[in-house]
């Protein structure tokens, strides 16, 4: 999969973010105010980049219509039915279970 460049410049921000947030002994331990800082600099920004990012991803790579999906000839052919309660695809058969098919 070759990466877009709104998705290169997404992993360069959210890397730089997370490494400056991870420093060692970055801020000194007891100190509030350079925490504080510390997070301001580099929390929120990571927090923001990977939300807009995510948001600019999602505008490139659209979901399909969860109704109908696309053949390969290009025909559209409805979807499954699903179960409610699971969102697993219903089976449905055309002869009854048996005690034959359900021994071991």
């Amino acid at each position: 999969m070759k990466l877009t460049r709104a998705e290169k410049i997404w992993l360069a921000a959210v890397i730089i973010f997370y490494a400056c947030y991870n420093l060692p002994f970055v801020p000194a331990y007891g100190h509030a105010k350079a925490t504080l800082i510390h997070g301001l600099m580099t929390l929120i920004p990571l927090w923001i980049s990977v939300y807009i990012g995510l948001v600019k991803i999602c505008r490139i790579y659209r979901l399909r219509d969860s109704q109908t999906q696309k053949s390969s000839s290009g025909a559209e052919m409805p979807m499954p039915e699903t179960d409610p309660k699971t969102s697993l695809p219903t089976q449905t058969t055309d002869r009854e279970i048996t005690k034959e098919d359900m021994s071991c």
